[in-house]
């Protein structure tokens, strides 16, 4: 009987310790998952800055470069603001189809990497 209620208290050690286990491997995984995230998301917000400002001085360069053409700068900023409205609109317009599903699925892969 001594034998037995030895074994149990040995599996229940056992049992334990696998448990501890279990659970440190989990928070392992869920804080490479987490640090992963975290710095894809700083990246991608550099990544966003830095387009942003590339953006607006080829947008700037651009409406110089046109209104001088046209001889009216003016007239050059309110073309690229045209273009910028027209690639706005395309943006809104394929969000749903296109762009939404993209960024869903990178992030599901990215979690499950």
């Amino acid at each position: 009987m001594a034998e037995i209620k030895e074994k149990a208290e040995e599996l229940i050690e056992h049992a334990t310790d696998y448990a501890e286990t279990y659970y440190k491997l989990g928070m392992l995984k869920l804080t490479e998952k987490t640090s992963a995230a975290g710095s894809g998301i700083i990246a991608a917000l550099i990544l966003a800055i830095l387009s942003i400002f590339v953006l607006l001085f080829i947008g700037m360069g651009l409406s110089w470069w046109i209104g001088g053409m046209l001889d009216s700068i003016m007239a050059g900023y309110f073309i690229v603001a045209g273009i910028y409205l027209v690639v706005i609109l395309c943006i809104i317009l394929m969000r749903k189809s296109v762009i939404d599903p993209f960024f869903r699925n990178f992030i599901v892969k990215k979690i499950y990497e």
